[in-house]
Order: C-alpha cells, then sequence, then structure tokens
C-alpha cells in the first residue's frame, strides 16, 4: 500500500506578495471553505515547506484550484529550482467566463523530492496568468495521473 503522504490546505502555507486568504467563493475543499486568492500579481506567492518525504525520488503534486473559465498558468519551484514546466491551471471544469464557482478543478505536476525536508513554492512570474483561488495541495508517490 502507498504510504499517506502530505496535504495541506493553501491558506496554511507561506502567503507572500500579496497572496491572500478569502471564502466567499463557494466549494473549496479546503476547511471553512477558506482558500488563497489574489494570486495574479507578479511576485505573489504560496510555500510549503512540507516534511516527512519517506525517499529521494519522482513524486507527484497536486493542486486544487479555481479559475474564473478562462485557463491560467502559474510557476512551480522545488528546493530553489524552477521548473521548466508550468503549473498548468486549465479550465478543465468547462465553467462560463467570469465563473469562480463553477471553476474548482485540480491539477498535477511532476516532482523530484529529496528524503525528509521540501520547499515547494507556486508562484505568479512575468509571463503566467495567475487568476485562480488555491484550495489544496497534496502529494502522491511515484508520477501519476490525475
Amino acid at each position: 500500500p502507498r504510504k499517506e503522504l502530505p496535504k495541506i490546505d493553501a491558506k496554511a502555507l507561506l502567503l507572500e506578495n500579496g497572496a491572500t486568504t478569502a471564502s466567499d467563493v463557494p466549494g473549496a475543499k479546503a476547511d471553512g471553505g477558506v482558500y488563497v486568492t489574489n494570486f495574479n500579481n507578479p511576485g505573489a506567492s504560496v510555500t510549503w515547506n512540507v516534511n516527512g518525504i519517506p525517499e529521494d525520488g519522482k513524486y507527484t503534486l497536486f493542486l486544487t484550484y479555481g479559475v474564473p473559465g478562462k485557463d491560467g498558468t502559474a510557476t512551480l519551484t522545488v528546493n530553489g529550482k524552477p521548473s521548466t514546466t508550468l503549473v498548468k491551471l486549465k479550465n478543465w471544469a468547462g465553467a462560463p467566463e467570469g465563473d469562480y464557482e463553477k471553476g474548482w478543478t485540480k491539477t498535477y505536476n511532476y516532482v523530484q523530492l529529496n528524503k525528509g525536508t521540501n520547499t515547494i513554492k507556486i508562484s505568479c512570474e512575468e509571463g503566467n496568468q495567475c487568476d485562480a483561488n488555491l484550495d489544496q495541495l497534496w502529494l502522491v508517490e511515484g508520477w501519476v495521473g490525475g
């Protein structure tokens, strides 16, 4: 059986450069329906210092988020190294333009982590489209699909 790996509400992460919390859009799974918003600013970021990683290797980082009926992107940095693969904040839910409530969905990225503690940062960098609300993050062993 796969080991339970860490899971966290986005609101419990280190929020920087304008990222803040809100709960006015229903549908977030995080405790109290509180998600991270105001993420659509260059430099806005959430950082997860995650420990308890059982061994060096491949992991899949899942993120639940909501977009207002349009695709977004964000930048993933693991242990100080920006990933060449963007966090794809696509409108998988098929929400109509402007409708955050219908836009909750999930995405994933493949990451290499070290045994013990790792720093995972999702940020809005120049060139990203970060109009999204961030809900929860969790890890799974290996590189798996959604």
